[in-house]
């Protein structure tokens, strides 16, 4: 073997050892924790009031909600989670989601973020 194609190996090996050892079984890493809480029924205000400006009731007892900009209208709204299914509705009000879909495995952990940052 040539000097050129040990140093190739080397090179090779030291890049996937590096990515084998960031890239795996790390947890992503964030603050803050869960909202908490329990029940169908939301509080919203748009300002530091002690009141709620809107009220409504979306999902059922159990679910995980998530707050996001689901559409890009630069709204925040809410989803829940329920198990690996996702209902989403694009309006903070009751009724039927928008979208549902189902999505990983019902332990996983879920993040919300604008990924690819396109708002």
């Amino acid at each position: 073997m040539t000097a050129r194609a040990k140093m190739t190996t080397a090179v090779s090996t030291g890049v996937v050892a590096a990515f084998l050892l960031v890239g795996s079984g790390q947890a992503a890493l964030a603050k803050g924790g869960d909202v908490g809480g329990s029940g169908d029924q939301y509080f919203l205000s748009d300002s530091f009031s002690s009141t709620a400006n809107v009220n409504f009731n979306y999902g059922s007892h159990g679910d995980k909600a998530y707050v996001g900009d689901w559409d890009g209208d630069g709204v925040d709204t809410v989803a829940v989670r329920r198990g690996n299914t996702f209902l989403v509705r694009n309006s903070n009000s009751s009724g039927q989601p928008d979208h549902v879909f189902s999505y990983g495995r019902s332990d996983d952990d879920v993040l919300v973020g604008d990924w690819d940052g396109d708002g």
